[in-house]
């Protein structure tokens, strides 16, 4: 490869997430099955690194 390549490859990723507040006021007042069930089903946000291992 060349210098010119290598330079040319230039990569970039956006993450976004919900405030996490959120879902720490649901701790205690669920199980963490609970807490799992209720970010799937979409009522609670996802951490935000989950979206990239699904």
């Amino acid at each position: 490869m060349t210098q010119t390549q290598t330079q040319d490859a230039t990569r970039s990723r956006t993450f976004s997430w919900s405030d996490p507040s959120i879902n720490a006021t649901q701790v205690g007042r669920r199980s963490g099955l609970k807490l799992l069930r209720a970010m799937i089903a979409g009522e609670l946000a996802a951490p935000p690194v989950w979206p990239r291992h699904r």
